[in-house]
């Protein structure tokens, strides 16, 4: 049954729509695959053995009727997490989005989910260090290879370890692997915990969710006085569920964007 009270986020790279209009993610563990599938407007999980991580929405940033709850994936796959955010350095959330399914289909390991659907998961560690130069360029991923390839010998190495750890001291950990710095660092543990007040909220993207969200506010341009304004609106404490909020309204609007350009003429 519907509940439009509560919104699911499909923001993680994972996430891929079917042809029955659903969406699902999957991610391999070491107890098995975890899964996902939603309903087309995301207020439904319809099945699946994913955890989630549960934010209520800050009325502070939404000026129309929407969910009060916002329900994130737990990312059970920290070498996920990391993959995804080194596939977004530098390059649009688009762009990225569309490098890491074709990564997926071109490397990761393929399964079959519910309803028969065919899915790639993304590469293993071990996987990405196979894969040939070749196959990099093929994708046009060569300028991500050794960032991957790094991240993938330091997981294959520490991922015990870094399991159990603290979200700071992950941090850390993470900021050891050659050409992962602070933002990587930051949005993966973010990604990986769903402390999204780790996230580096000052940067282009969140900005430009701000924007839509509240078109009328006038919010600064420049990343420090964004945030200082972001904490004034939003309330300091709130960061966690304002990000959450920010990308609900952000899908929202994208989809009601996708179904006035598929309306017929």
């Amino acid at each position: 049954m519907k509940d439009s009270s509560k919104y699911y986020l499909t923001d993680h790279y994972s996430w891929v729509k079917t042809e029955a209009g659903t969406f699902m993610c999957a991610h391999e563990t070491a107890g098995g695959l975890v899964y996902s599938v939603l309903s087309q407007d995301k207020h439904t999980l319809i099945e699946g053995n994913a955890s989630y991580m549960e934010f209520k929405k800050n009325d502070r940033l939404v000026d129309s009727p929407s969910a009060a709850y916002i329900y994130r994936i737990q990312c059970p796959n920290l070498w996920d997490c990391i993959g995804t955010n080194i596939i977004r350095q530098v390059i649009r959330a688009s762009q990225a989005k569309n490098m890491y399914r074709t990564f997926s289909e071109y490397v990761g390991e393929r399964v079959i989910l519910t309803g028969g659907i065919r899915y790639h998961l993304f590469p293993s560690p071990q996987k990405v260090l196979e894969t040939p130069d070749s196959t990099y360029q093929r994708m046009g991923m060569s300028f991500k290879r050794d960032a991957l390839k790094n991240a993938a010998r330091f997981i294959l190495e520490h991922a015990d370890r870094l399991e159990k750890i603290q979200a700071l001291d992950l941090l850390d950990e993470l900021m050891k692997i050659h050409r992962v710095g602070s933002w990587t660092a930051q949005a993966t543990v973010a990604d990986y915990t769903n402390e999204l007040a780790i996230y580096p909220y000052g940067d282009a993207a969140i900005r430009f969710y701000a924007r839509e969200a509240l078109p009328r506010h006038e919010w600064p341009k420049e990343e420090a006085a964004f945030i200082q304004e972001l904490h004034k609106v939003a309330g300091v404490e709130n960061i966690s569920s304002s990000i959450a909020t920010l990308i609900m309204v952000h899908e929202i609007k994208k989809s009601l964007e996708t179904n006035i350009r598929t309306l017929p003429h």
